[in-house]
């Protein structure tokens, strides 16, 4: 072969050695000035962060055998962790919480979160549940329990931390909202594309009560307004054809899959509240369950993920007739 040809096929191979040696490194996407999140590929929770000069605020916080999750945190920022908030007791017991509670971190937490996770505690210690997973809060020394909601200014960044006052898909639901920046984090309350995952034992959740959750947060949402106001200047005007609505405006991180917004939410509260009043009609009529899930008249709400558990749970707390 030839210099000039050598030379020719050496971009091609610096392309292809990058191409197959050289795989992404997982990042935190950011979503507004102060919020970023990082979408996990597999079962474990997406994790958020918010970033100030005074540290950084972890919701969700990954657990030790989540390399990637880990390492994209020291990519983000050189401040240390001060603050981790789990979304539910299923969350707080993944094990990532107490590694940052060991370095200093204050964890936040609802008394629901609190107690849920002491009940687990005790069942394992019982034998009544196998000890898999870490409980994180079970031990810590440094905490700070809330009733209802609490605020937080991380480098002058509002942001509220608010425990739904409704049994949702467990009995301790906690929602985190920076108002300034319109990022609501809901945790497992709201998945895009899925009816909720609703934990009833031991968890205390409910199908009904999650209905009353969801409209709780959403109405919250637009009265919500930034104690501080943001020190950066407003962005640029959006053209009239490309502007939002109030509703789309809102970005909404899950705990599960890519980031929405609040009219999803609203499109999902609207369909299952469609799906409780055509499964209320079955109950009253004395259906049995299997026939009711047969039934033509539900096909509009099976385009959600999770439609048989959460029909099976709508019909089991339905009152019988």
């Amino acid at each position: 072969m030839t210099r000039s040809a050598i030379h020719a096929l050496l971009p091609v191979f610096a392309v292809t050695a990058g191409l197959l040696g050289f795989a992404a490194v997982p990042r935190f996407e950011k979503v507004s000035d102060h919020c970023y999140y990082f979408q996990s590929k597999e079962e474990t929770a997406n994790v958020v962060a918010v970033v100030s000069d005074e540290g950084v605020l972890l919701v969700n916080p990954p657990a030790d055998s989540e390399h990637s999750a880990l390492d994209a945190i020291r990519r983000l920022s050189t401040r240390p962790v001060r603050w981790v908030i789990n979304t539910d007791y299923r969350l707080a017991r993944s094990g990532g919480t107490d590694r940052f509670v060991e370095q200093g971190a204050l964890l936040l937490g609802s008394r629901q979160i609190f107690e849920l996770t002491e009940t687990a505690r005790a069942s394992v210690s019982a034998g009544v549940e196998q000890p898999d997973r870490k409980i994180a809060g079970s031990d810590s020394t440094v905490h700070l329990m809330f009733q209802h909601q609490m605020r937080l200014f991380p480098g002058g960044t509002e942001v509220r931390v608010l425990a739904v006052q409704h049994k949702a898909c467990t009995g301790g639901d906690v929602v985190v909202f920076v108002p300034s920046e319109k990022v609501l984090i809901v945790g497992n309350l709201f998945v895009e594309g899925r009816y909720p995952d609703i934990d009833s034992t031991p968890g205390g959740g409910s199908a009904l009560g999650w209905l009353d959750a969801m409209k709780e947060v959403i109405d919250a949402v637009p009265l919500l307004k930034a104690a501080i106001p943001p020190k950066i200047p407003p962005k640029a005007e959006v053209k009239p054809g490309e502007e939002k609505s109030l509703e789309e405006s809102i970005i909404v991180i899950s705990a599960h899959g890519p980031q929405a917004n609040l009219q999803d939410m609203k499109d999902l509260l609207d369909a299952a509240h469609k799906l409780r009043g055509e499964t209320a009609k079955a109950v009253s009529a004395g259906r049995e369950l299997d026939s009711f899930l047969t039934s033509p008249a539900l096909e509009p709400f099976r385009s959600y993920e999770g439609f048989v558990p959460f029909v099976r749970q709508l019909f089991d707390e339905l009152p019988k007739k």
